[in-house]
């Protein structure tokens, strides 16, 4: 409650005997949305499934569960949604089966979320950013959500890892289980890296002819179409926006420095006619990532790419 929270998703490994207590305690909480889910732990990666309460099979390589595949197919059969968990996490001692090196490779249209910002891992090579913006070249539009992977509740709100570090800020439709794996599913999500309570990020996309779209949304541009984006930021002054491409990168568009609380920025984009991905981010001046969007798709086939292929992110 005091770090401001809608919502939180408790998520122990495996076992289903929390949720008991999480049907008893949600009454007391008018505010706070209680999400049910679980930690997948498997030797070759690890997974969150939200929104369900049924028993799921989790032993890959027992009979009936020959892979990860197995797992998300039932997870989605009960109408929950399954995310790949800090992907880029070494596997060791520590933490066994933490990296994702799913055999045989993973079927990502199972898929709903890749857990691109852990708590442990905000940035640097443990960070799941990389491993996300693969599949997205690959064709996949997996939405990025952020998890703060506490497994100590009572350290103090200014821990680099305490609860709600990263934030995830779901666009949906009312405060329902429902409605937060739905704006999941859609990419309607940016991730907050500070785990603050104001910050807003939102980008929409204009052409011709076409809804608008925001980010998770995809659109039609021909080559040579203008598409027109707007960036409304809230809580960002002296930082700087980009918008990543996945041909150009940072230079897709030229970074605009916040210079408001409250900032709309506006910006031209055009098409060549091939599939791209557009990607908004806050960064700081020295290029420390504070707030990471979801992109908003150009010129895809569908929810998934008709050229994507499984991957195991090697």
């Amino acid at each position: 409650m005091r770090r401001g929270l809608d919502f939180i998703a408790i998520t122990d490994h495996n076992t289903v005997s929390q949720y008991d207590a999480i049907r008893e305690l949600q009454p007391y909480f008018d505010t706070l949305l209680f999400i049910p889910g679980r930690e997948i732990t498997t030797f070759w990666g690890h997974a969150n499934a939200f929104g369900i309460t049924r028993f799921v099979n989790y032993r890959v390589g027992s009979p009936g569960v020959p892979n990860i595949n197995a797992v998300a197919r039932q997870i989605n059969r009960l109408g929950g949604i399954i995310s790949i968990n800090h992907p880029n996490d070494p596997t060791g001692e520590d933490c066994l089966g933490c990296g994702w090196t799913p055999n045989p490779p993973a079927d990502l249209h199972l898929f709903s979320a890749i857990e691109a910002v852990n708590g442990g891992a905000l940035r640097g090579p443990n960070s799941g950013v990389s491993f996300w913006e693969r599949q997205l070249d690959d064709g996949y539009r997996i939405p990025a959500i952020g998890g703060s992977d506490n497994h100590h509740p009572a350290w103090p709100l200014d821990h680099a890892d305490s609860v709600g570090i990263p934030t995830t800020v779901v666009y949906a439709q009312n405060l329902s289980v429902q409605a937060i794996l739905d704006g999941i599913r859609a990419g309607h999500v940016f991730i907050d890296l500070t785990g603050s309570r104001n910050r807003i990020l939102e980008m929409t996309a204009s052409a011709p002819g076409q809804a608008t779209a925001v980010m998770g949304d995809a659109l039609h541009a021909a080559s040579g179409a203008d598409l027109q984006l707007t960036v409304h930021i809230v809580g960002c002054s002296g930082w700087i926006l980009k918008i990543s491409d996945n041909d150009h990168g940072d230079s897709a568009l030229s970074p605009q420095p916040v210079s408001q609380q409250d900032a709309i920025l506006h910006f031209t984009w055009r098409s060549d006619g091939k599939r791209h991905w557009l990607l908004p981010q806050v960064e700081t001046h020295q290029g420390k990532l504070e707030v990471l969007g979801n992109p908003i798709y150009v010129n895809y086939s569908g929810k998934n790419d008709e050229t994507v292929r499984a991957t195991n992110g090697k």
